[in-house]
């Protein structure tokens, strides 16, 4: 099995949990106007804007979204925007603390069989998990000015100009 395999979330033990904490954190993931549905998506988005001369255009190319989420620093940053929420005793009665224990164990309850033998996703967040998707978004929306070393960056177009390749 490659490295890179996702597993499925869907129709798992803890799936209807994983709703409602994906209901309960996903106000809390602020507006996120940056991203795209898809290509045509896209096209649509930048079809009106104009690049000044003293602006580029980049696309950050985003591979394996779900597996290279944090989950330790996603359920500390979950931990702290929760504790700031004056919201969250509208949505639930769980304390934050609750909450992100019960984030912290279905993020990590990665265990899945296939061809009769039991593996455990080691990294990441799995596809199909309700609160991978909040979880995703905000990590990445409190990461997107953060390039680190292990990060490729993908210049799409400059005033005009293709990158080479």
């Amino acid at each position: 099995m490659s490295k890179d395999t996702m597993i499925s979330y869907v129709n798992t033990f803890a799936y209807d949990l994983c709703s409602f904490l994906a209901n309960v954190y996903s106000p809390l993931a602020g507006n996120l106007n940056f991203t795209v549905k898809n290509s045509t998506d896209f096209a649509s988005t930048i079809a009106s804007e104009e690049i000044q001369d003293h602006e580029i255009m980049v696309s950050f190319d985003v591979e394996s979204l779900f597996t290279n989420v944090p989950i330790k620093g996603a359920v500390q940053a979950a931990l702290q925007k929760m504790k700031n929420d004056a919201g969250l005793p509208d949505r639930t009665t769980l304390t934050p603390v609750q909450i992100v224990d019960l984030l912290d164990f279905v993020l990590r309850s990665t265990y899945f069989q296939f061809n009769g033998w039991i593996y455990k996703q080691q990294d990441g967040a799995v596809m199909g998990n309700p609160v991978s998707v909040v979880i995703a978004r905000t990590t990445r929306h409190s990461h997107r000015l953060q390039v680190r070393h292990d990060t490729s960056v993908t210049l799409s177009a400059t005033k005009g100009h293709r990158q080479p390749g």
